[in-house]
């Protein structure tokens, strides 16, 4: 359905569809692209609409680190962390702003969605060894590292036609 979805829907304002969908994804960054396949690994029609000319979003052109903590493979590797600190890390960052329910379902939700990654996509994340947290020095903060994650390489080829789609600037 790949192909057919590239050609009938191009850039915003391109194309129409009478079509349905269970569930509309904008944006074709990381946070998109994983709702689009959690949403259609679990049976939806999912349309993944962009607006851009290419795919990706500022997630095709950032460092591409995800920050995630205690995540499976930080207990794997021995290192300690938990959803205290994590949140007490977060709300140390926040000056009061923070919405605590949206951090706990992160801190919560977070570890589960990377382990589904790695379990049914190509994505292979692995730690940053030493990589420590943008401030290590606030409560619940990590000097070590454990909490930023990096998806192993692939060949842009794999991808086919697609490759040419991808933002890359």
């Amino acid at each position: 359905k790949a192909s057919e979805t590239s050609e009938q829907f191009g850039a915003a304002g391109e194309s129409e569809t009478d079509e349905t969908f269970d569930v509309v994804v904008l944006g074709t960054g990381v946070a998109g692209l994983t709702a689009a396949l959690a949403a259609h690994a679990e049976g939806a029609s999912v349309l993944l609409a962009e607006k851009a000319d290419l795919l990706g979003g500022t997630s095709a052109i950032s460092g591409g680190i995800v920050w995630m903590p205690n995540n499976h493979l930080q207990h794997e590797a021995g290192i300690e962390d938990s959803r205290e600190a994590a949140l007490a890390y977060l709300e140390s960052l926040s000056l009061g702003q923070i919405d605590s329910d949206m951090a706990a379902t992160f801190v919560d939700q977070g570890p589960q969605m990377l382990r589904w990654l790695q379990d049914n996509t190509p994505c292979s994340f692995h730690i940053l060894n030493g990589y420590p947290d943008y401030h290590p020095e606030h409560p619940g903060g990590l000097p070590d590292g454990g909490r930023s994650l990096d998806n192993g390489l692939f060949a842009l080829g794999e991808l086919g036609e697609w490759a040419e789609r991808i933002r890359q600037d």
